[in-house]
């Protein structure tokens, strides 16, 4: 073995530990996070990870694998279906695939923990969310009330902040967005955030948003963790929706790192096809390629999930977050280009 391949675990990270400690670390996270899901009475479950149909969102890119089928982008359907199933409660702790984007925030392959839990509503699993921060920061820094990432001390001992999706925008980057997100008020906030739109960028109400999310982020859970609420309908296709144009979504943010997604679930089986009709739609629109559908999930549906509510966090961003570590290849045991 070459001498550089050893001395990677030994370079000093931004939080000044060692890539080793920091994987120590990591173990002992992972291991509270089962402990706390454990405690709760959640089932955890082993998935498969090359399944037969993808999320046709138009934001993910899914792996396809030769042969048929694509390596998950998520467990989120197959966890609904455990619960369709009479599971109620059920976690995963597996790791996801996303083509696309390789930056210090995000790799192809990446480790997430999603949970649901049968009968919940959005502030159920928010505390879930909570609560699992918490634990696993006392975990690894025992008396411990704050985190500094990303140049900012954030308490998280304290209440944590919860803000919709317009409130934010009009609050910290003076981007007033109507009720139902049109595109036109987009592009007016857009306007008025004194942002520039160049060729391409606002031509979609989802490219109008990503623009004015992607300077809105900086600014969300600096002093202490926020979830940001009430989303555009557009963002989500499998959320519950508060109206046509809202979807019931939350999303956490420490220190601007966005750590965690979750919502109640869409119960109609009509109304997810609807949408998942859309998203192959927008992705023909876009260029990109269709997915087949996840059809066992679809039939799932038809026959009856319970009212529930889950959530995703990405766990090599919360070690990050944590450790005061900067690039998500400190975090993991093998980088995307350490292989």
């Amino acid at each position: 073995m070459a001498a550089h391949e050893i001395a990677r675990l030994d370079a000093p990270t931004a939080s000044g530990r060692t890539r080793r400690e920091v994987l120590r670390l990591r173990q002992r996270i992972l291991a509270t996070l089962r402990a706390w899901l454990d405690a709760e009475d959640f089932f955890a479950a082993e998935v498969p990870l090359l399944i037969r149909g993808a999320c046709p969102d138009v934001y993910l890119a899914s792996f396809v694998v030769p042969g048929g089928g694509y390596l998950t982008t998520s467990t989120e359907y197959l966890i609904k279906r455990l619960v369709a199933g009479g599971f109620e409660r059920v976690y995963t702790l597996a790791p996801n695939f996303r083509a696309g984007e390789v930056s210090p925030r995000h790799g192809p392959e990446f480790t997430m923990l999603e949970w649901s839990r049968a009968g919940a509503d959005l502030a159920r699993i928010e505390r879930d969310a909570e609560a699992l921060v918490r634990a696993s920061l006392a975990a690894i820094a025992p008396g411990a009330t704050a985190v500094t990432w990303g140049g900012h001390t954030v308490d998280v001992a304290g209440p944590w902040e919860r803000l919709t999706v317009r409130d934010a925008l009009r609050r910290h980057l003076g981007a007033d967005v109507d009720a139902t997100f049109s595109l036109a008020s987009l592009r007016a906030g857009i306007d008025a955030a004194g942002l520039r739109a160049g060729p391409g960028l606002a031509d979609t109400a989802r490219d109008a948003m990503s623009l004015l999310m992607g300077h809105l982020q900086p600014h969300l859970g600096t002093t202490r963790p926020t979830f940001l609420t009430a989303w555009p309908a557009f963002e989500t296709s499998s959320a519950a929706r508060a109206s046509d144009a809202v979807a019931e979504r939350s999303e956490l943010f420490i220190a601007g790192m966005e750590l965690a997604d979750g919502f109640p679930s869409l119960l109609d089986a009509d109304q997810q096809r609807a949408t998942f009709a859309e998203q192959l739609e927008d992705r023909r629109a876009a260029g990109l390629p269709g997915v087949d559908l996840d059809e066992r999930y679809l039939a799932a549906l038809d026959g009856g999930l319970p009212k529930s509510a889950g959530m995703a966090l990405g766990v090599d961003r919360l070690v990050m977050v944590l450790t005061g570590t900067d690039d998500i290849r400190d975090v993991q045991t093998f980088g995307w280009d350490e292989r």
